[in-house]
């Protein structure tokens, strides 16, 4: 029996999700995802980080 994972991701999805199958018929998408992070440094200058996810 499988698995089951589950994980959530709060974000900009950059692209449309695509979608293919693996041999037994399983279906997996891939997209990517930008994710964005402000905070503010020792000097006390706001920093924003942008992460990418593939």
């Amino acid at each position: 029996m499988g698995r089951l994972n589950k994980i959530i991701l709060i974000g900009h999805v950059g692209q449309d999700a695509e979608v293919r199958y693996t041999p037994n018929g399983d279906s997996v998408a891939s997209f990517s995802l930008a994710v964005s992070k402000r905070y503010t440094n020792r000097e006390g200058q706001q920093i924003d980080e942008l992460n990418g996810l593939e």
